[in-house]
């Protein structure tokens, strides 16, 4: 389990590293950067229809489509498999 451990944290590392690195390699112009003040806009348009929930669902929406929270969120998931297969390696060493 350690070693399973291991490469699924190797893994997460390289993954989010690599989906980083491929997000902002491969960037096009975002609609903020084509349109200053979009998201503001839009983040209060959301606000008016589906009320205080739409407008944090939108924010919500925003920050996911960002390469530094995708790769955060790859390394995340891949530390707390790592972890639990660390913990279940130092549970059968017991």
């Amino acid at each position: 389990m350690r070693m399973i451990g291991a490469l699924v944290l190797a893994a997460g590392i390289g993954g989010a590293g690599l989906v980083y690195w491929l997000e902002t390699h491969n960037a096009e112009p975002s609609m903020e950067e084509l349109m200053p003040g979009y998201s503001r806009a839009n983040s209060r348009v959301m606000g008016e229809y589906y009320g205080h929930a739409g407008e944090m669902m939108w924010e919500l929406r925003e920050a996911l489509a960002r390469p530094d929270v995708q790769a955060g969120l790859v390394f995340g998931t891949a530390a707390i498999v790592s972890a639990i297969c660390f913990r279940i390696a130092w549970l059968d060493e017991r």
